[in-house]
């Protein structure tokens, strides 16, 4: 590197576009994320395993459901109803929701320790 010239670095934290719609209109907003969503764990609800596919579909599919990245940590999971395993002529898709492991009421943590998930 030359004297005088600057060191750049990138962007630590995630820059995502998120699409609203408000009152009929659809705008978008810049959103700096701390956690990298693609880094969530995704399982499956109804026979406990992991669920995978192609980089940038949780990201994808958290900002069309209009889900707040700003607003997720390493407490986050994605649990799926359903998948190809368990569910194989499922061909619409699953139904997917959004949890934060710490902030599950007692019954909710009875019945996700439910046989079948690891969550």
């Amino acid at each position: 590197m030359a004297s005088g010239e600057k060191q750049t670095y990138p962007d630590p934290q995630p820059d995502y576009t998120c699409d609203h719609a408000s009152g009929g209109v659809r705008h978008q907003r810049r959103v700096k994320a701390d956690y990298d969503p693609e880094m969530l764990y995704v399982e499956c609800r109804v026979c406990g395993k992991p669920v995978l596919w192609e980089t940038g579909k949780t990201t994808e599919l958290l900002l069309s459901a209009g889900v707040d990245v700003s607003k997720l940590d390493e407490r986050c999971m994605i649990l799926s109803e359903g998948c190809p395993s368990c569910s194989p002529d499922e061909s619409g898709g699953f139904t997917l929701a959004v949890v934060r492991i710490a902030g599950l009421t007692p019954e909710e943590a009875v019945y996700m320790a439910r046989p079948g998930g690891n969550a």
